[in-house]
């Protein structure tokens, strides 16, 4: 529905989601439970090494973004 409001304001893709950690999850857990892998549009991550031992290898995942808003239509706040 955000991208229908959008689309109506004139404003064309690409599109992006912010959320917060909890959304996040909530979205994460989705695909558990048979549904839409929506990972794959929230794709972006890197995955780094951080250490390693005799048992296990540490990795870390790191995202970054950019956000910026080029008018008043562009943004649409999911509540």
């Amino acid at each position: 529905m955000a991208v229908d409001q959008l689309r109506q304001n004139g404003i064309e893709g690409p599109y992006a989601l912010a959320i917060d950690t909890a959304r996040y999850t909530a979205i994460v857990s989705t695909t558990e439970h048979g549904g839409y892998p929506l990972m794959d549009h929230l794709a972006g991550s890197s995955i780094g090494y951080h250490h390693h031992d005799a048992e296990q290898v540490h990795l870390y995942l790191e995202e970054s973004f950019t956000f910026k808003v080029a008018e008043p239509d562009a943004a649409v706040a999911l509540t």
